[in-house]
């Protein structure tokens, strides 16, 4: 079976290089949207996955409803089984066990969104081991701060509701798998310049609908909603389904 993952980016030369060595071992293919980036992100693409897929972007904006329909797109023309993910998110598990075991065609991975303790600020994740295998503090399937859970499908595309973590397709739950954003993870202020960069290509008329608030926030309210949220974390390894889908880092 053929495994794909998708994405859409702008600038994340920071993150990509992790997030690519992670999913070469998963994925035998990789589409990466481009909303114009202007730092080394396709170089590094180029370094890492040489064999994906970089196509640019038909959108002015980013758009939450817009981006999925452009996501829809590039879905049709993989076959076998898909995923979209955002670069701040990562697969973990065996795909092919489970896709093995299921008689659905779409399967809905659990979400994780990673938060730093105090303790961690300002380390960075050394590079040549996943982030989340360093970090062990996380949020469960949206928790106080919204779902981040996903769709590892193999129908011609996903119907997706705006921002993809839910979906009219039908599916099976599994505890094989995990997704894992790096919502507050690491601390850093390389990360943190990463999250306030993507406003100015986010349209105003978003912000009015709910959509893309969270793009909106400067680096100080980013660290007030980080400190919020670290006592809603609970330490995952304690957690069955991160045992079960973390086994194998690949």
């Amino acid at each position: 079976m053929k495994l794909t993952v998708i994405s859409h980016f702008y600038n994340e030369e920071y993150l990509l290089p992790w997030w690519l060595k992670f999913h070469r071992e998963i994925f035998d293919d990789g589409i990466l949207i481009d909303h114009g980036s202007t730092d080394r992100s396709r170089e590094i693409i180029a370094e890492i996955c040489p064999d994906w897929r970089v196509v640019d972007t038909k959108l002015t904006w980013f758009d939450p409803v817009a981006n999925d329909l452009e996501v829809n797109q590039y879905e049709r023309e993989a076959p076998g089984w898909k995923i979209a993910l955002n670069i701040t998110e990562f697969f973990c598990g065996d795909a092919r066990s489970a896709i093995r075991k299921t008689e659905n065609r779409g399967l809905r991975l659990y979400g994780v969104s990673l938060i730093d303790q105090e303790r961690d600020h300002q380390i960075e994740p050394a590079p040549h081991m996943p982030i989340h295998k360093q970090r062990h503090w996380g949020i469960v399937n949206g928790g106080t701060i919204g779902s981040r859970r996903r769709l590892l499908h193999c129908y011609p595309f996903g119907t997706y509701h705006p921002g993809r973590h839910a979906w009219v397709n039908e599916f099976e739950d599994t505890e094989e798998l995990t997704v894992v954003h790096l919502f507050c993870s690491p601390m850093t202020d390389r990360f943190i310049a990463r999250k306030v960069q993507i406003k100015d290509k986010i349209a105003n008329p978003q912000v009015n609908n709910g959509n893309g608030w969270q793009h909106y926030l400067g680096p100080g309210q980013i660290m007030e909603m980080w400190k919020n949220q670290i006592p809603n974390a609970v330490f995952l390894p304690d957690q069955r389904f991160w045992r079960e889908s973390t086994r194998c880092f690949c």
